[in-house]
């Protein structure tokens, strides 16, 4: 009897040792499958964050294409037929544009290459070709190509044709607001510091006569103030 109870207790013990050994196998096969689960997902999440990242890259390049498009039509033609006045008022344009705008440093050139059309564009081309020829760097900045284009296709008296004609400007048939705008931009553009008395006795000598009589012996203190009486004045002819 005591023997087939030990007997029965060595069973016992190896039934018990076998379940743990048994559990524990199935513990580790677990694992092992929550661990390739968990790979496969981790792989997977990874996965869907590079798509997801290659996607936005996309969209920033592309919506980085649609700005300098946007930039590009932005800026104005210059195809170098302009007169001297257009040709300054374009380089105002362009660069109140690039101020407002914010555009980089970077950019500045290759856009406003890009908007030269005509004999402009063939003279910048040769431009840049010429300094590849001799190993020189091409122009990368606004500035350098600003003062080229202006030496380029502003003539050297540019500056004695603008003050003859800021000096002989009449208002003639234009309205009291064209030959305002026409005297303040050649004054602006003459840069004389006149004091404001003498730019309202130029600004009063180029109105009509009949005009000016009807302003009279005013007391005119201001461009704006003549600019106003002249108005008036203008409504009574």
């Amino acid at each position: 009897m005591a023997d087939e109870a030990i007997h029965n207790h060595f069973n016992a013990e190896e039934q018990e040792v076998g379940s743990i050994q048994a559990l524990e196998q199935r513990i580790e096969r677990m694992e092992r499958t929550l661990e390739r689960r968990f790979e496969q997902r981790l792989d997977q999440r990874f996965e869907e964050l590079h798509t997801m990242l290659g996607a936005l890259s996309l969209c920033a390049d592309q919506n980085a294409d649609t700005r300098d498009f946007r930039l590009k039509a932005d800026i104005p033609v210059f195809n170098g037929c302009l007169n001297i006045e257009e040709f300054l008022d374009w380089l105002s344009k362009v660069d109140r544009f690039f101020k407002y705008a914010k555009v980089s440093e970077e950019k500045r050139v290759k856009l406003v290459a890009y908007r030269l059309k005509g004999g402009a564009s063939t003279w910048w081309d040769r431009v840049q070709e010429n300094r590849g020829r001799v190993g020189k760097q091409p122009i990368q900045t606004w500035e350098r190509m600003r003062r080229m284009l202006r030496a380029r296709f502003l003539p050297p008296d540019y500056e004695q044709y603008l003050l003859m004609k800021y000096q002989r400007r009449v208002q003639g048939s234009r309205s009291v607001h064209d030959y305002t705008a026409k005297f303040l931009r050649l004054a602006e553009r003459n840069a004389l510091n006149e004091s404001e008395s003498q730019q309202v006795a130029r600004y009063m000598e180029g109105l009509k006569p009949t005009i000016r009589d009807k302003i009279g012996v005013q007391m005119v203190a201001t461009v704006d103030d003549a600019r106003s009486l002249a108005l008036k004045a203008e409504m009574m002819t």
